[in-house]
């Protein structure tokens, strides 16, 4: 809820969960990447910030992370 949450905020439609989040949009590669865009991995999400580091909910009792983007994950443009 997250992604949906913060894009909402910012007049963005996406979907709720992590696997529509992922199927949906428009995927772009890395290089491509912009601020905003969604980064997909293992049925989890976070939204790209920049200076390959992104932002997410991370496990119950964490909260929210900013952390490096991996190599492997599906970018979305929403």
């Amino acid at each position: 809820g997250f992604v949906h949450l913060i894009h909402s905020a910012c007049g963005i439609s996406t979907p709720r969960d992590s696997n529509s989040l992922a199927g949906g949009g428009r995927a772009v590669s890395e290089s491509e990447m912009l601020p905003g865009d969604v980064v997909c991995y293992y049925g989890h999400v976070g939204i790209y910030i920049g200076n390959g580091q992104m932002i997410h909910a991370a496990t119950y009792g964490v909260g929210v992370v900013v952390g490096p983007v991996q190599a492997g994950m599906i970018y979305v443009r929403y």
